[in-house]
């Protein structure tokens, strides 16, 4: 599947940046049809920041070796963004992986496996109830304005 938005991937190891980041251990993969047997397309550690360091804060200084080898989450990737720079006085290309968005997958670590503590709703405006925010929205605003959404 690799490393692109919507895309599952598993999170080996959390480590907290110097700023608002975490950098993350990850790994994506694919069924092999033949095998049956799962192939890895994209492992490395990418940058979190904005609401994606906000999903992976909990994992903050956890590694795999914690858990016998298992991941420890595993989240659905959102937007993401891939750059190459390329130092030409020491001929080499580095590769930054930066991820602004995410979900946790139901039932991952990260929320404790308990699909109604999902911290990736309970970040959002009433749980994640879009209605609700817009019905809330809506009864704060002066009457003379109301009538535009009626």
């Amino acid at each position: 599947m690799g490393f692109r938005t919507g895309a599952y991937a598993s999170v080996f190891s959390v480590k907290r940046g110097q700023g608002n980041f975490y950098d993350v251990n990850i790994t994506t993969s694919h069924k092999d049809r033949n095998s049956g047997n799962y192939v890895r397309d994209f492992g490395a550690y990418v940058r979190f920041v904005g609401d994606a360091a906000n999903v992976v804060a909990k994992l903050d200084g956890k590694n795999s070796k914690d858990s016998g080898g298992r991941p420890l989450a595993r989240i659905k990737l959102g937007d993401i963004d891939t750059t190459n720079t390329y130092n030409a006085a020491k001929g080499i290309t580095y590769t930054n992986h930066v991820v602004f968005s995410c979900e946790e997958v139901d039932g991952s670590s990260v929320s404790g496996g308990n699909n109604s503590n999902n911290s990736f709703r309970n970040n959002q405006p009433n749980g994640g109830n879009t209605m609700q925010s817009i019905n809330d929205y809506v009864s704060n605003i002066p009457e003379d304005e109301a009538a535009l959404f009626t």
